[in-house]
């Protein structure tokens, strides 16, 4: 199965078969590396890159992660950290160079590794800080 492949499988088992969402995920991925599932444990830790005066998004990544390496700008946005209160199971890929102008807030170096978490991430977490 191809990177792609298990993108669009994964998503859609979350119910994100919308084309224009799902081309948006693909786009966050490079698809030369390697993709796949993995479930986090009670008591791991996740890294959220949140935009000053939002939400967090659907994106995280491992504690320690260097953000210049996940295809955002990180000017104008503020690290929280999530602990896994249940099993929670996200994409894990590595983060495609994004160019800049296309989304806010979005473009810069890939090449970090990145979770693209499901719809329901939030009610498995607890923010630490």
């Amino acid at each position: 199965m191809t990177s792609r492949e298990q993108i669009e499988g994964a998503l859609a088992a979350h119910g994100i078969t919308d084309s224009i969402r799902v081309e948006s995920h693909l786009r966050g991925c490079d698809l030369n590396q390697p993709v796949s599932t993995e479930v986090l444990k009670q008591g791991d830790s996740i890294g959220v890159w949140v935009r000053d005066q939002g939400t967090p998004g659907k994106y995280g990544a491992p504690v320690g992660e260097d953000p210049l390496r996940l295809g955002i700008m990180i000017e104008g946005r503020h690290l929280e950290t999530y602990v896994v209160t249940g099993e929670l199971t996200v994409l894990r890929c590595t983060a495609a160079t994004f160019p800049p102008g296309l989304v806010d807030r979005v473009g810069g170096a890939g090449g970090g590794i990145q979770y693209i978490l499901p719809p329901e991430w939030l009610s498995k977490v607890e923010r630490t800080k």
